[in-house]
Order: structure tokens, then sequence, then C-alpha cells
């Protein structure tokens, strides 16, 4: 499920993937409420990481994967 910029998301995973137009803000379990200016894709882990894929995203900041 793909959530647009600036949306806030409450239970949506189990994983949620967190991206710009060009890379990964962060993949991460879902703990609670997520807010950003960012895309969000919900979905397991291993649909995050086909999403990633898919989108040919570069990791940003490699220490939050």
């Amino acid at each position: 499920m793909i959530i647009q910029p600036n949306w806030t998301i409450t239970d949506q995973g189990p994983w949620q993937l967190i991206y710009n137009d060009v890379s990964i803000i962060s993949l991460l379990e879902v703990k609670g409420i997520t807010s950003t200016q960012g895309y969000i894709f919900a979905g397991t882990k291993e649909e995050c990481e086909t999403e990633i894929v898919r989108l040919g995203l570069e990791i940003e900041r490699p220490e939050l994967i």
C-alpha cells in the first residue's frame, strides 16, 4: 500500500519503507504512529525490499536499514 506524502498512518505494516523520489529514508518495523513528508510503503519486510528494487531506490542512510 502506498501512502501519499504528508499523511500520518497508524499500525500499517508490519514494516514501513519511507522514501523520497530517489532514496530510502528508512525501513522499519511499525512501532506506533509514523508521520513523514516522504512516501510510505507498508507491508512485510520482503514486500518492502521488493518495492525498493522495483523503484530503484538508493540507500540514503545505510545505518537506518
